[in-house]
């Protein structure tokens, strides 16, 4: 079976590999010890009796880094785990994963909030040539949303971030981004 070539679960575990090579204990996320929230983060690490949450972002482009990352992900970052999540950056060059730790803070001033996605779910069958729908099996109201909305959630992000923008366009520098080591990418 090939592997999928967009799958990062080699990069999480040379990750992990490296945080335990720098004392820290891999833990797992346990839904039931935390208000049954999703799991925010790629890797839990704990040290000195610290819970750390790291989202592991990786990529083997030359010059330009696009990606996502979740409200589930921005929302630990920003709320219950502030200053303990921490985005990592792993660029797969020459054989090896290079990590880059970011704060969200600093992540924010590349980031920015797309118009909202509806995902929708319909569900139907072919019987005799014709399609025959079937119903949900769940109460879903209805949507309300306007620009009003995403205008508001964009100076929440903004204000957050304490970013000042010029032209729509925040900046960011160097110094966001902090060098934390390497792993070969073979060994995983």
């Amino acid at each position: 079976m090939a592997q999928n070539a967009k799958s990062d679960k080699n990069v999480k575990e040379a990750f992990k590999s490296f945080l335990v090579r720098r004392g820290y204990k891999i833990e797992k996320w346990d839904p039931d010890e935390n208000n049954k929230e999703q799991c925010p983060a790629d890797v839990f690490a704990s040290k000195n009796g610290e819970l750390y949450l790291f989202e592991i972002k990786k990529t083997s482009k030359t010059n330009n880094y696009f990606g996502a990352a979740t409200y589930t992900e921005w929302a630990a970052a920003l709320g219950s785990f502030k200053g303990r999540y921490f985005f990592i950056l792993a660029f797969e060059n020459e054989g090896t994963f290079q990590f880059y730790k970011i704060t969200p803070e600093a992540f924010m001033k590349y980031s920015t909030i797309p118009p909202f996605k509806i995902y929708f779910n319909i569900p139907f069958k072919i019987e005799n040539g014709k399609i025959v729908f079937g119903s949900l099996n769940r109460d879903a109201g209805p949507i309300e949303m306007n620009d009003n909305v995403f205008e508001a959630l964009k100076c929440d992000w903004q204000d957050l971030s304490g970013l000042k923008l010029e032209n729509g366009h925040s900046y960011g520098d160097e110094n966001d981004f902090e060098f934390i080591g390497s792993a070969n990418v073979e060994s995983f």
